[in-house]
Order: C-alpha cells, then sequence, then structure tokens
C-alpha cells in the first residue's frame, strides 16, 4: 500500500510584515501487510534555504516486538529565525538525527519492555541573551540510550563539543575538548521511589581573561548521586584541575524532615472522608450543627476585621550537611606573573549544616602551608606564611537569597584584653609570616591568633616586628557590607621613625570607619621626642592653621612633655 500527503503552509504574516515564502512538506509511505513494515519519508519543498528530510521504518516481528528506525536531516535551519519570536534567544544552523530502538512484546505485554537509542550532530548553535551573555558551540554532538521495563529505568548519555565561546561584557571564555557521560536509573514510583545518577567529565582546556592568573587545563569532573523520595545524597563529587593545582571534594546529604507531617494530613484528609462517607447519628448531627455555627461567626468576625497580609507557606523544611575540602598548589597559579606570584599550598576543609533548610551553619579551617605570595602591581610582598585558621560563619535563607548572620560584638573596648587570653589562645588557630613589605615598609616577624566568626575577621595576640620596634595587641576588621570598619587595640615598643633616632613608646585603642574616613579612640604615648611631636603636629594640621598647634610648636623651641595623650573623635 502506498499513500502521499501532501502539506503547504503559506507564507505568515509576523505584525506588519509578510514572510518571502511558505513551507511544503510532502510524505510518502509505503505499507507492508505482510512482512508487517512500513517505510516513510518526508521531504521539505519551496522552503527557500531550509532542507528537512525525515525517513521512518517500522516493522512488527513473530514476537509482536516493534522495531523501527530514524533518521532526521535539517539544514538551513537559520531560515526558521523569521518564523520566530524575534526574542528567541538560541540560534543553530544544521542537525542530524539517528534513532532506533525495541519495544519488546508490544502487543501482549502490559508493560512492554522497550530500548531507545539516539544520536544527535548539531553545527553553529548560538545563544544571545541580550548583552549579557554570547554562547557559540560551532558543533555538538549527544549521543543517548534509555532502556525501560514495569521497574523502573535505566540509560546513558554522552555529550561532546569540540568548542565553547562564551562572551559576557569585556569578559570571554572558550572551552575546548568537553566530554561529558551520564549513567542514571530510576526504579519504583511514588514513595517507593529511588534513583541513582552517575556522571564523569573532562575538559582539554579552558581560555579565560576573568582570572589571567588561574589556568585551566586538564579538567577531570566525578560525580555519584543517589535519591529517594525523601532523601538526597551526593555520595561523591571531585573536580580537579591539574593545570591550575586545584582539586575539589565534597559530600552531602539532603533529607525532607516535613514527610512524617505531610503524611499526618494525609491520614486526616482520609478519615475526614471516611467519616463524610458514614451516616451520622442525631448526636453526631447536633454536634456538626453547633461546629457550623462557630465557624460561620468566627469567618464573620474575621470578614468584618481589616485586612491582613496572608502568612507565607512554609516550604517543606530539609536537613542539609555538606562537606568539602578544597586543595591548592598555588605555585600552578603562573597565568600572569606580573600580577601574581606564589608558591605554597592551601587546604580548606569544610562542612556546612542546617537541621531546618532555612539557617545554614559554616565551620571551616584553612591551612597555609609555607605560602609565599607577591602581588607586583600591588606592592605587597608575604613570605613564609603559615597559618591554621578556623572559619565559621551562619547564614539565613530568606526571601531575597541567603543573608550573613551578623556577629553583633563589634566595639573593641568592651572586649578582655589580649593579654589575658594569650595564655588560653587556641594553639590550632594561628598565623606565623617571616617578612611582609607593603610598598617601603617591612614587618616581620608575625606571630598571631587568626580566626574569622561570621563578618569579623580578629587577630587576637598580635606580635610583630618593624624594624627594633615591636608591637603587640589585637586587630578587628569588621567586613559587613555598608558598616566596614578596623579596629586596634595594643602596644607600640621601640618605634624609631626618619626624624629620630629616639624611640616611641605608646598604647592605643583606636577604631577606623573607612566608608566616613574617621578615626575614633584614644592615642597615649608614653616616651615620646620633639621630633615625634612635631612630626605628629605636622599630621594633625599640615597647612599650620590652628594657632593653638602653632603656639604649641614655638614651646617645643625649649621643652616637650614627657606623655601625649590623643582623644580622637
Amino acid at each position: 500500500h502506498d499513500a502521499t500527503l501532501r502539506l503547504e503552509l503559506e507564507a505568515p504574516t509576523l505584525g506588519e510584515e509578510t514572510l518571502p515564502h511558505g513551507i511544503t512538506l510532502v510524505t510518502t509511505a509505503r505499507a507492508d501487510l505482510r512482512a508487517l513494515t512500513v517505510h516513510t519519508e518526508t521531504r521539505s519543498e519551496d522552503a527557500g534555504e531550509l532542507e528537512l528530510a525525515l525517513d521512518v521504518d517500522a516493522s512488527l516481528d513473530e514476537e509482536g516486538s516493534i522495531v523501527h528506525r530514524e533518521h532526521l536531516v535539517a539544514s538551513g535551519l537559520h531560515g526558521l529565525a523569521a518564523w520566530m519570536p524575534p526574542d528567541l534567544p538560541a540560534r543553530l544552523d544544521s542537525a542530524e538525527v539517528d534513532g532506533e530502538g525495541h519495544v519488546f512484546h508490544a502487543i501482549d505485554a502490559q508493560a512492554p519492555t522497550f530500548e531507545q537509542t539516539i544520536r544527535v550532530a548539531a553545527s553553529s548553535f548560538a545563544y544571545v541573551d541580550g548583552e549579557r551573555l554570547q554562547l557559540e558551540i560551532p558543533k555538538l554532538l549527544l549521543a543517548g540510550k534509555l532502556r525501560g521495563d514495569a521497574t523502573g529505568y535505566e540509560g546513558d548519555a554522552e555529550v561532546e563539543l569540540t568548542t565553547l565561546d562564551a562572551t559576557q561584557g569585556l569578559y570571554r571564555l572558550t572551552v575546548h575538548d568537553t566530554r561529558q557521560l551520564v549513567h542514571f536509573t530510576s526504579k519504583g514510583s511514588g514513595r517507593t521511589w529511588r534513583g541513582t545518577l552517575h556522571s564523569e567529565g573532562s575538559v582539554g582546556e579552558v581560555e579565560q581573561d576573568f582570572v589571567p592568573a588561574y589556568p585551566m587545563a586538564s579538567i577531570a569532573l566525578v560525580a555519584d548521586v543517589a535519591a529517594d523520595a525523601r532523601s538526597m545524597r551526593l555520595e561523591q563529587l571531585v573536580l580537579t584541575n591539574e593545570r591550575g593545582g586545584t582539586r575539589l571534594e565534597l559530600q552531602q546529604s539532603f533529607e525532607r524532615i516535613g514527610m512524617d507531617h505531610e503524611e499526618a494530613l494525609a491520614r486526616r484528609q482520609a478519615e475526614l472522608e471516611r467519616r463524610a462517607a458514614t451516616p451520622l447519628t442525631p448526636e453526631e448531627q447536633a454536634r456538626e450543627e453547633r461546629r457550623r455555627i462557630r465557624r460561620a461567626e468566627r469567618d464573620a468576625r474575621e470578614a468584618a476585621a481589616p485586612p491582613r497580609r496572608p502568612a507565607p507557606t512554609p516550604a517543606t523544611p530539609a536537613r542539609v550537611v555538606l562537606t568539602g575540602r578544597l586543595e591548592q598548589d598555588l605555585s600552578r597559579l603562573d597565568g600572569a606573573p606580573r600580577e601574581l606570584s606564589a608558591r605554597g599550598r592551601v587546604v580548606l576543609p569544610f562542612t556546612l549544616e542546617s537541621g531546618d533548610g532555612s539557617l545554614f551553619r559554616l565551620q571551616a579551617r584553612a591551612k597555609l602551608e609555607e605560602v609565599d605570595l607577591s602581588l607586583p602591581q600591588m606592592g605587597i610582598v608575604a613570605r613564609g606564611v603559615r597559618a591554621s585558621v578556623p572559619v565559621q560563619e551562619a547564614l539565613v535563607l530568606g526571601p531575597n537569597g541567603f543573608e550573613l548572620v551578623v556577629n553583633t560584638e563589634r566595639s573593641a573596648f568592651a572586649r578582655v584584653r589580649h593579654d589575658d587570653l594569650q595564655t588560653a589562645l587556641d594553639r590550632d588557630a594561628f598565623v606565623e609570616m617571616d617578612t611582609l613589605r607593603v610598598g617601603e615598609i617591612e614587618l616581620g616577624p608575625l606571630l598571631a591568633s587568626l580566626r574569622a566568626d561570621r563578618n569579623v575577621l580578629a587577630l587576637d595576640g598580635v606580635r610583630m616586628q618593624h624594624g627594633d620596634a615591636l608591637i603587640t595587641g589585637q586587630v578587628l576588621v569588621d567586613y559587613l557590607p555598608g558598616r566596614e570598619s578596623v579596629s586596634f587595640r595594643g602596644n607600640i615598643t621601640g618605634l624609631r621613625t626618619r626624624t629620630s633616632r629616639s624611640p616611641l613608646d605608646a598604647n592605643a585603642a583606636v577604631v577606623f570607619t573607612p566608608s566616613r574616613l574617621e578615626l575614633d579612640g584614644r592615642i597615649q604615648i608614653v616616651r615620646v621626642a620633639t621630633a615625634h611631636l612635631r612630626g605628629l603636629l605636622d599630621l594633625l594640621d599640615p597647612y599650620r592653621e590652628d594657632p593653638s598647634l602653632n603656639s604649641l610648636r614655638s614651646v617645643l623651641r625649649f621643652a616637650h612633655p614627657e606623655q601625649v595623650t590623643l582623644d580622637l573623635g
């Protein structure tokens, strides 16, 4: 048996513009009822640059199984752009699709077993999201296989990209030789459902200019995920960048803890439906009538009251635990030696926990092993850095995303003196540095206890050399956006300046607010020379416009005080 179908689509009108041509599709089919086979061919005509060709073959064997094959070739797909909405961000030039499959025992089985494979080759794919993101893929290969039966599904997928170009603003990213393999299973349904996913991926090289110092090549990703109706577990995720010296390991568990509550609501609803279907006794009818009257009175009171904003419907609470470990070899950060030069190793194990899915607590410990760091453009050089820094952060998930839970202990004056804490400092929370050079100023060696507590970075028990001078004390850096501040409380002993050989001793408790350029607190100079005072007066009154300070300058010709106290505000 032969049949032919011809479908003609006239040139449509979009707004005030009529397209130059329509599309004609011609389908021919041939069926052999003795051999139980069907063959169809579909071709496009009078479609301009667009060409479509689809061949389909299907047969039914003696066991009642269906075997089918498909082959689609589409070229000139950019001609469809005139038929699409003008704001559609994606464009494709050509594609070729091959598929084949089996449906075993399709006639007599209630839930037949099937197997389907598909191969897709696409070229010249482009995605443009306004002026923000532009994505181009010259060639894309996709292969997949899906198997299913009455118990569930199992499948494999493979994606290959020779090149991917992405541009966003002034930045550009080019990815070479990308390959991704995925294997997944899905068994059961409803509350008995469970599934697994295994993924392996690799990237040959990434060219990028937003972090020039970080090279990216020989990248590998391995992940295993298991899930059921109640929970999800990231059994492992390992991401490595061999060229950049990075290794990231993650493990996560996610459990919905509101399932018991949902089950109780479902049982209550079933009980109400059962009662509604059961005839009531006269006593139960009278009780239900009294309840109906009370509900009507309550509804009338609520209707007369001023409207209130409805309470948001909370999402099902969840318990989340994420553990991970990040390792970085700093010597591999050699992509931009004029901007960054480093060596050493950084290790960051961390844990992120939440008992309800809304409040998250992050605990980590950053370890620096024999780190040398040089930032030539900023004039910063650090040598011999060894540290173990505990980090604690608290995040709350709100309507606008994650927000930092603020550390309210902000006053340096309300804290215990660091001298009282030195004997009880955490020996696992320390930072050591041989030398630190900022411009022409050289400091070191430095020893302190460093910790990060939410929005506060604290240096406790600081002991730092600056030439012959010794600086001890405590430094607090509050980096809460909009409320940044730097606090210092400590002592300076034996400081020698360029203008005097005499040492200067002082103690200070000050707070600097960068956003307002304000300096508050007190500085007490307990040993001072005349040159020190003159330099201090020039700092406070560089143009010598204050009469009182000028009077003090004249007195310094004959004598100077032994101690000076400065109240800043």
